[in-house]
């Protein structure tokens, strides 16, 4: 929350987390997103049913991560 302020209005930002991520809980990466588009910014959250915390190599996520890059090209 300290650096929602230095993101750039124009910045996507596309947040994923798992339901069950007791690391990161889901609810701060909706409390990061509302407090980016309350600045402006177009930030997403995906909270992903039963996974943790370590989710990088998940199928979901891949795929998720493929269609950002096609968003942005």
């Amino acid at each position: 929350m300290d650096f929602v302020t230095n993101v750039n209005a124009s910045t996507m930002v596309d947040l994923v987390a798992g339901d069950e991520d007791q690391v990161v809980l889901p609810d701060y990466s909706q409390k990061y997103a509302a407090a980016l588009r309350a600045r402006g910014v177009d930030a997403r959250v995906s909270i992903l049913p039963g996974l943790g915390h370590n989710i990088l190599q998940q199928p979901a996520v891949i795929r998720m991560a493929s269609e950002l890059v096609a968003r942005v090209r």
